[in-house]
């Protein structure tokens, strides 16, 4: 009797290690440099795209990759999911604007588009805005698959406050611009640098649209306030 209960004790501890043991993922992801990431709103769903001309879009619980999603000619540079998490949206290294059924996976359109900097949806998701080839703001409407510029001034980059409906871009000469995305017109304009001593490499909006990141290239992160109009931090 003793030697079975040694036996039931041991297979119990084995049993228990075995329910608590993580779930191992294997997956084998890209083959080349991940350009772009983005989340769907839900927090569900992740979009990697990569050099391997492939987007994989990953289930975020699980770890498991949940599509594989291709269709360009070039390196997807990057993308951005819909509000709604339907459509996913990107650009490629040839200029290629890029729109996929997220669920179907199927590519829906494919378009010049530009370089695509600063690609955003509006917020009932029927609309694209983006940096053409002429480094204007332009605007992509879904339904019609049409293009129409909504900013004439030079642009290097911006950032899309989606509830306002406000755009803030950045000029050559080191100009914020706040513009109407709805008409174009020009709201506000800002004096950041005298001159535009550092070339422009990224930044972001707060949820709440009053602050803006930036970073720059001569190793600086600057926060911007749009409501005051001037810096509050630089690091």
């Amino acid at each position: 009797m003793k030697w079975f209960s040694a036996i039931l004790l041991i297979f119990v501890h084995v049993l228990s290690l075995e329910q608590t043991r993580p779930d191992i993922v294997l997956t084998t992801g890209h083959n080349d440099q991940i350009n772009a990431m983005d989340v769907t709103s839900d927090g569900r769903f992740l979009a990697s795209a990569s050099n391997d001309k492939q987007i994989k879009i990953w289930d975020l619980a699980t770890g498991f990759e949940f599509r594989t999603i291709s269709g360009s000619d070039g390196r997807v540079e990057q993308i951005v999911f819909s509000s709604d998490n339907k459509t996913l949206a990107g650009t490629s290294f040839n200029d290629e604007l890029l729109l996929w059924d997220v669920i179907t996976g199927e590519l829906i359109y494919s378009g010049e588009a530009g370089s695509g900097r600063g690609l955003k949806f509006s917020k009932n998701g029927k609309s694209l805005f983006y940096i053409n080839t002429d480094s204007k703001i332009a605007e992509f409407d879904l339904e019609s698959q049409s293009h129409k510029i909504i900013s004439a001034r030079y642009t290097t980059e911006f950032v899309f406050d989606t509830d306002r409906a406000l755009i803030y871009t950045l000029d050559h000469l080191g100009n914020l611009h706040k513009i109407n995305a709805n008409d174009g017109t020009e709201i506000q304009t800002f004096k950041l640098f005298d001159e535009f001593n550092y070339p422009f490499s990224n930044c972001d909006l707060s949820p709440d649209g009053k602050y803006i990141g930036f970073g720059f290239n001569d190793d600086k992160f600057r926060l911007f306030n749009t409501e005051s109009g001037t810096f509050e931090f630089v690091s």
